[in-house]
């Protein structure tokens, strides 16, 4: 099963309680096994989640009939804060996707690339697709995934329980595809394009939020969304998002123009 956090009307995380099934698309590296999606246990100590804590920075526009989302972005420069903890590695998730904000917490279909920075300093980005409740697909076919890399995303439902999540490398000419049944209904009512601040739990079921990546300045160019029986629209007017935890925002995001979204990180935290 799946425990849900909802904070601030946004789903923050939810956690994996179910045991992987084998599959080679399946995430398995032992540090992925706590946490929603990522599923992280970053060594070094993280907050406990509160009650106004949210941990979305970008946009989410409200519809209805959603049916597809896309947009592209450059990976970013990704490094530790200049006060990083030694011990501790820092991380982050940009995606996009339809529902799981507060209108439907429940289901996500969304897809894109979580980034963790090592305490010895080395920089990994992955890429995955995910029907949420459910298990994360790794796009292991997508190999070099650095600072510079421009990637297409796209998911597009297939009624509201069924669908497609997919990457496309112009620079190696990659395209990964997942496509997913019979899941959890959708509601199809919210497209997405955000930087996730990743929620972990530890093996007694301790839940705590560790600290977000640095990043450069993240934009979703042609962020687009297919609503109400095939009318394509940008995200503008988009309701912006940040992460705040403790009252400290880590990264915000707003919609610029017709359709893009940038996303800053605060050096706050």
């Amino acid at each position: 099963m799946k425990l849900c956090v909802v904070t601030s009307g946004l789903l923050f995380a939810c956690l994996a309680a179910a045991a992987t099934p084998p599959n080679s698309g399946l995430r398995s590296s032992e540090r992925r096994q706590a946490g929603r999606r990522s599923e992280l246990r970053p060594r070094g100590s993280g907050v406990a989640p509160g009650p106004d804590d949210s941990g979305w920075a970008g946009a989410i526009h409200s519809g209805k009939d959603i049916t597809e989302v896309s947009g592209t972005f450059i990976i970013p420069q990704l490094s530790r804060p200049p006060n990083a903890d030694a011990d501790t590695t820092y991380v982050g998730s940009a995606w996009l996707g339809i529902d799981g904000d507060e209108n439907c917490p429940g289901a996500i279909l969304e897809t894109g690339i979580d980034f963790f920075a090592s305490p010895d300093g080395s920089i990994e980005v992955d890429a995955w697709s995910q029907w949420t409740p459910g298990y994360q697909y790794s796009f292991q076919s997508l190999k070099n995934l650095e600072a510079g890399v421009e990637l297409h995303f796209h998911v597009k439902t297939n009624g509201a329980t069924g669908g497609t999540a997919q990457i496309y490398v112009p620079s190696t000419d990659e395209t990964w595809t997942q496509t997913y049944t019979d899941q959890p209904a959708l509601c199809q009512t919210s497209a997405e394009w955000v930087v996730e601040n990743l929620l972990t739990t530890d093996a007694n079921g301790i839940r705590t939020i560790p600290p977000l990546i640095d990043f450069s300045d993240l934009t979703f160019t042609g962020a687009k969304y297919t609503h109400d029986g095939g009318v394509q629209s940008g995200a503008a007017g988009s309701r912006p998002q940040a992460i705040n935890v403790g009252g400290v925002v880590r990264a915000a995001g707003q919609a610029v123009g017709e359709d893009s979204v940038v996303i800053k990180y605060h050096a706050s935290n």
